[in-house]
């Protein structure tokens, strides 16, 4: 049913869904991208081509259902907003550099390591 068929009631509750829901999709792609850091996993940034950030995550069990690549773009691009996820340089096994995302959230599996160590992109 079209929200503009919706009571003003439904529709705030319709909205306070939606704002949860996002919130849980957020904080399930940090987790994710955090697994993907403990691991030495590195999460590419692209949108587009043959190796996506979107074909990277789906198949992972912590991957937000009903979540397609626009909607995993637009969660990822509010999640570098807020600082909770960075862009940063790293090398991939051909020793090229690639950009890559990482969680602002330190894995507790290596605690020594600093988020000023990790080379931002600006």
């Amino acid at each position: 049913m079209p929200l503009g068929c919706l009571t003003p009631t439904a529709q705030a509750a319709h909205a306070e869904a939606e704002s949860v829901r996002t919130e849980q999709d957020k904080n399930a792609i940090v987790a994710l991208i955090s697994s993907f850091d403990k691991r030495g996993e590195l999460v590419t940034v692209s949108a587009t081509g043959s190796t996506t950030v979107f074909k990277l995550l789906k198949d992972d069990l912590l991957f937000p259902p009903k979540t397609d690549s626009s909607r995993l773009m637009n969660l990822l691009r509010s999640l570098e907003t807020e600082g909770r996820i960075l862009r940063c340089e790293a090398r991939n096994t051909d020793r090229r550099w690639k950009t890559v995302f990482k969680s602002a959230v330190i894995p507790s599996t290596n605690p020594e390591m600093e988020l000023e160590s990790l080379p931002l992109i600006e």
